[in-house]
């Protein structure tokens, strides 16, 4: 089902779902970018489907084991995903929401544009 909703909707029903796809273009630009919406699923405690070779994805997903990568868009590679659904549909989701914490915490994003800001300024 695809409905439409503001973006305040969104959250709530995110929060509804057990797993999120999404594909982005692997365009040169997007290799350098990290998906937010990665973060946002990760720390509602909702694994991911995603294509890899997406900024920091691949390293995210294969360190946390918090979803499944897609290598390529072949038939094969979207049919061994789907043997994977239930195995990562049955892990804790503390998993995730503890994987959004590490990668996307803003107390820690924030230290860290410190201490780089605080390297270029001496």
């Amino acid at each position: 089902m695809v409905i439409s909703a503001s973006r305040n909707e969104v959250p709530a029903l995110v929060c509804l779902s057990d797993l999120s796809v999404y594909f982005i273009k692997p365009t040169y630009s997007k290799k350098a970018s990290s998906p937010v919406k990665m973060g946002e699923i990760m720390a509602m405690g909702i694994p991911a489907i995603t294509n890899s070779g997406i900024g920091d994805s691949d390293r995210i997903i294969n360190e946390t084991g918090s979803g499944i990568l897609i290598n390529d868009f072949s038939e094969k590679s979207f049919e061994e995903a789907i043997t994977k659904v239930e195995d990562l549909l049955k892990k804790d989701k503390t998993i995730f929401t503890n994987a959004a914490k590490k990668y996307f915490s803003l107390e820690k994003g924030i230290k860290f544009y410190e201490s780089v800001y605080g390297e270029v300024l001496k």
